[in-house]
């Protein structure tokens, strides 16, 4: 199997050969070639063996065997795991970061071909759109629900301000959560995001992003519209936040990516020694694993974004650790998802984790007074 579009077949009547035309490029698309290069393989080790290799040996044909031993062997349960068997054999294996990012969409079941030979963890599922139609169907509701307010004012009820989510937003960046709770608000018929949620607090250390944040979500549009009640962002260090700081908000809904530099392979390789949790980038995520516990009002939602691989960082140990100690419920939802399975042309596998606690009881109904008592008998 030549993974090299620049070698010739050096013996083409002794040796059977499949060539895929590739280059060593992190931009180079590789997925697709995955299945017919695990049955060439499959094959030639029924009749045999099978020799894997490019140029140097260290990038092409390690991402194929790599992908290979994940796919059939179900003793590794990772990509990370193919990986280590592989470089114990081949110590300069290393796939270019593009590689194992397709690696990693194949590890978390993104294709229908690889799927059967996944566990159920870690898989994203696409989720159902309003109406089946899409866009469309979301627009259609928007036009409906738009003419209703109209015809009754405008005016926004009850009920729906006491169903507004209280949203904390951490690393906020330019406001990507923001602009999802947005669009969830859209899908729902709801014409005021305003209706569905505020972001109560927004923090994130680059001034730069905080203002482009303020001038997409905060204020009044150039045509005098509010866009949103949001806060602000600010600057203020995440791990300055006391306690008393984060039940103040009384958030409904926590949404973060943290940093994720820590948890890259890049960083892995470079320095494989040291503990993510001990880099300084990841400081302020384990203030807030710290301050979670102590907390008396904890949100009853919380969603984690941040690279593959996060889940089995140090970090995410002492996250799940401080969510345990904090009452959230034992299972925590883990995603693989990307933006290609909801209509999007990338691939950019990123890791989601979601936290629920218990929704509180209701507040018992107040206890009827006492009947009067019955009055005497007449003589």
């Amino acid at each position: 199997l030549i993974c090299a579009q620049e070698l010739p077949e050096v013996f083409p009547k002794l040796l059977t050969y499949k060539r895929l035309p590739i280059a060593d490029n992190p931009g180079e698309r590789i997925s697709h070639l995955f299945e017919p290069a695990f049955n060439f393989i499959d094959e030639a080790r029924r009749k045999g063996a099978c020799l894997v290799h490019c140029a140097g040996g260290t990038s092409r044909s390690a991402a194929f065997v790599v992908g290979y031993v994940r796919m059939r062997s179900p003793a590794h349960a990772s990509i990370t795991d193919a990986l280590a068997l592989v470089r114990k054999h081949r110590p300069i294996a290393e796939p270019n970061w593009g590689f194992m990012e397709q690696l990693n969409l194949l590890d978390a079941g993104m294709s229908p071909l690889y799927r059967h030979c996944l566990p159920p963890t870690l898989t994203g599922v696409m989720p159902e759109l309003p109406d089946g139609k899409g866009v469309e169907g979301c627009d259609e509701k928007e036009e409906e629900t738009t003419a209703m307010c109209e015809k009754k004012g405008g005016k926004r009820t009850m009920q729906q301000q006491q169903q507004q989510l209280r949203v904390v937003e951490f690393y906020s960046g330019v406001g990507g959560w923001h602009l999802a709770l947005e669009q969830v608000s859209k899908s729902k018929g709801i014409v005021h995001c305003s209706d569905f949620f505020q972001v109560v607090a927004a923090f994130d250390h680059s001034s730069v992003c905080n203002a482009v944040y303020a001038f997409n979500h905060c204020g009044s549009g150039d045509d005098g519209v509010q866009k949103s009640p949001s806060a602000v962002p600010t600057s203020r260090p995440i791990e300055r936040l006391t306690v008393k700081d984060l039940d103040a908000h009384a958030a409904d809904l926590w949404v973060m990516s943290p940093p994720c530099q820590p948890h890259t392979r890049q960083r892995k390789a470079l320095n494989d020694q040291v503990k993510d949790s001990a880099d300084a980038r990841a400081a302020s995520f384990l203030h807030l694993c710290a301050m979670l516990p102590c907390m008396a009002h904890p949100p009853q939602t919380i969603i984690l974004e941040n690279v593959v691989g996060f889940e089995s960082s140090n970090c995410c140990e002492r996250w799940l650790t401080s969510l345990n100690a904090a009452g959230y419920e034992q299972k925590v939802l883990h995603l693989h998802l990307t933006p290609s399975q909801f209509g999007w042309p990338n691939e950019r596998p990123r890791y989601y984790g979601i936290a629920t606690r218990p929704a509180p009881a209701p507040a018992a109904p107040p206890a009827a007074p006492p009947a009067p008592p019955a009055p005497a008998p007449a003589p």
